[in-house]
C-alpha cells in the first residue's frame, strides 16, 4: 500500500527533523499569519502549513482525512511537527558549509516506489486512490533525500570519536540500555492489575494475550513485543521500565493515550560492547542536532507558535 510506503519513508526523516528543531519555537515573527521566517524572509504561512498538514495527514492515514476528528491538542502537536519538518528543509537548503547532492538518493527512492507498485502507472493509481498528488509524493521523497544527504555529509565531516561514545555511555548508562519486553495494553487499571496478578508466577504466558487483545476493534487492547528498544523510543510508555527488574511483570499508565501497559521484561543489554552502536548513533544524532540549532541561530530562523493553528479549516 502506498500510504504505508510513504509513512515508512517519511517517519524516519520527520522524527529527526522534529527533534532537531525542538528549541526553535522561541522567537515571534512580525506578521500575524507568518509561522516561520529565515534570514528575514517568510518561509511558511499559516495557510501553507494547513495545506501541508492536510497532505501529510492523507499520506499517513491511507487517504483518510483525520485532522478534523482530532483534539485541538493533538492537532496543534501535528501542526508543529509538520512546521518543524518544513523549517528544517528550508534550513538545510540554506546551509553553505556542507556540500550535498541528494539527486541519486531521490532517483533511487522514486525507482523503488515505481517497482514496488508494478510500474509508474500502478504507483500513480495508488496515489490517486489515496488522494495524494504525484507532486506531493515526489516532494516528500526529495525532502527525505535532502535530509539524508545532509546528515551523511555532516557525519562524514564530523566523525564521532571512540572517546566521545565512551564518555556518553559512562554518563548515561540507564539511557544507553536496550530492552526486550512484551507489552499488553488495556483501558482500565483494574484490568492491568488483574493481568499482573495472573502472570506473577508465569510471566512468559503474557504471549497468550496476543491472539485475544489484537482482535479488539476499538484498539484499546493491544499486544506488542519489542526487541532492543531504546530509552528514547516513542513506543516506550514509561521510562521507569528501564529500572524494572529482569523477568518481572509490572504495569504503567500512558497518560497520552489514557491506557495501561502491562510489561514483562524479558531481556536487558547494558554492557558497553552490546550497546556501543546504539550509543554511537545517539552521539551522532546529538551532534547533528546541535549543528542544526547553530544553523538556526546563524540564519535567524524564527517561528511564532501563535500562528500555528489549533483547529482545522474544513
Amino acid at each position: 500500500m502506498v500510504a504505508a510506503y510513504v509513512n515508512r519513508r517519511l517517519r524516519g526523516a520527520t522524527l529527526g527533523m522534529c527533534l532537531g528543531l525542538g528549541l526553535l519555537f522561541l522567537s515571534a515573527c512580525s506578521a500575524p499569519d507568518v509561522v516561520a521566517s529565515l534570514d528575514g524572509k517568510t518561509i511558511l504561512t499559516t495557510e501553507g502549513l494547513i495545506e501541508q498538514a492536510k497532505a501529510m495527514d492523507l499520506c499517513l492515514h491511507e487517504g483518510k482525512a483525520t485532522l478534523a476528528d482530532q483534539s485541538d491538542e493533538d492537532k496543534n502537536r501535528f501542526y508543529k511537527d509538520v512546521a518543524r519538518q518544513m523549517m528544517t528543509d528550508a534550513l538545510i537548503a540554506k546551509d553553505e558549509a556542507l556540500v550535498t547532492n541528494s539527486d541519486k538518493l531521490f532517483a533511487d527512492a522514486w525507482s523503488e516506489a515505481v517497482q514496488r507498485f508494478g510500474g509508474e502507472k500502478g504507483l500513480l493509481a495508488q496515489l490517486q486512490n489515496y488522494h495524494i498528488s504525484k507532486e506531493y509524493f515526489s516532494d516528500s521523497l526529495r525532502s527525505v533525500a535532502r535530509q539524508k544527504a545532509h546528515r551523511t555529509a555532516f557525519h562524514t565531516a564530523h566523525p564521532v570519536t571512540e572517546d566521545a561514545v565512551k564518555a556518553y555511555f559512562e554518563k548515561h548508562k540507564k539511557e544507553s540500555a536496550l530492552l526486550t519486553y512484551s507489552q499488553v495494553t488495556v483501558p482500565t487499571r483494574s484490568e492491568a492489575k488483574e493481568i499482573v496478578q495472573k502472570l506473577k508466577n508465569s510471566p512468559k504466558e503474557i504471549a497468550e494475550y496476543e491472539s485475544v487483545v489484537n482482535n479488539d476493534l476499538f484498539e484499546q487492547t493491544t499486544f506488542h513485543r519489542y526487541t532492543d528498544i531504546g530509552y528514547d523510543d516513542h513506543d516506550v510508555v514509561d521510562t521507569d521500565i528501564f529500572t524494572q527488574p529482569l523477568g518481572s511483570v509490572a504495569f504503567y499508565y500512558d497518560a497520552s493515550r489514557e491506557i495501561y501497559a502491562v510489561v514483562y521484561l524479558e531481556g536487558r543489554k547494558d554492557a558497553y560492547k552490546d550497546v556501543k552502536q546504539a550509543v554511537q548513533n545517539k552521539v551522532q544524532e546529538q551532534q547533528y542536532l546541535e549543528y542544526l540549532n547553530a544553523l538556526a541561530k546563524k540564519y535567524d530562523l524564527r517561528c511564532d507558535v501563535n500562528s500555528v493553528p489549533q483547529q482545522t479549516k474544513r
